[in-house]
């Protein structure tokens, strides 16, 4: 009975994943980041928008990861009859302690990312300075565990007359399709797909 049962509840898992995979494609897509430009003046604020496993490869298959985890709850399921008490404790203690560890590893990878040259730069001539710096992990969604990092910047340009591009320099750490750029530049808007073959927004 349980060799029945336990491809069948397998099957109806596998199911349930790809559908919810397939729900939130459009909203979380890897290898696909967005910015958000506005420039008024002197006054420049970019908003950088990347899926949080971009920050480390390792931890890019969810999926796997998922499947993985639930094989081994339906499995220990139907061959167990009684569950330790302190077994589950100290299950529970490891994955608080793994927990800890990821946020602390994308705290410090994040922090290196208020040094703005690691993702775009600016002309020189039109003297930008950062005023503010701000990282966050947002969810995609209210139905999945998905999570984006928002990289926010605020830049003080003395020489904005010369402020006239952007241009991305991530693509030095990371392999990506295109950068889907919405911009605007003193209540114009702009709109570019940046590749790694054209990394430059101008206007």
């Amino acid at each position: 009975m349980k060799k029945i049962i336990v491809p069948f509840l397998l099957s109806i898992a596998s199911v349930s994943i790809n559908a919810e995979e397939q729900r939130h494609a459009s909203a979380h897509v890897h290898g696909l980041n967005n910015v958000e430009v506005l420039l008024s003046n002197n006054q420049l604020n970019v908003t950088y928008k990347m899926p949080i496993v971009q920050l480390n490869t390792a931890h890019d298959d969810h999926e796997e990861h998922h499947e993985d985890g639930l094989f081994a709850f339906i499995t220990d399921l139907f061959s167990h009859d009684d569950h330790d008490e302190h077994d589950e404790e100290h299950h529970n203690d490891y994955d608080e302690h793994e927990n800890h560890d990821d946020k602390h590893h994308n705290q410090e990878k994040l922090a290196e990312f208020k040094d703005n040259t690691e993702l775009f730069v600016l002309p020189s001539n039109a003297n930008c300075h950062i005023v503010d710096f701000d990282a966050e992990l947002r969810s995609v969604s209210t139905e999945s565990s998905h999570k984006d990092v928002e990289l926010t910047y605020k830049f003080d340009c003395s020489n904005y007359n010369k402020l006239n591009s952007i241009e991305f320099t991530v693509f030095k750490h990371f392999e990506l399709d295109a950068i889907f750029v919405e911009a605007i530049i003193n209540n114009h808007a702009v709109s570019k797909k940046i590749t790694s073959t054209n990394r430059k927004m101008a206007w």
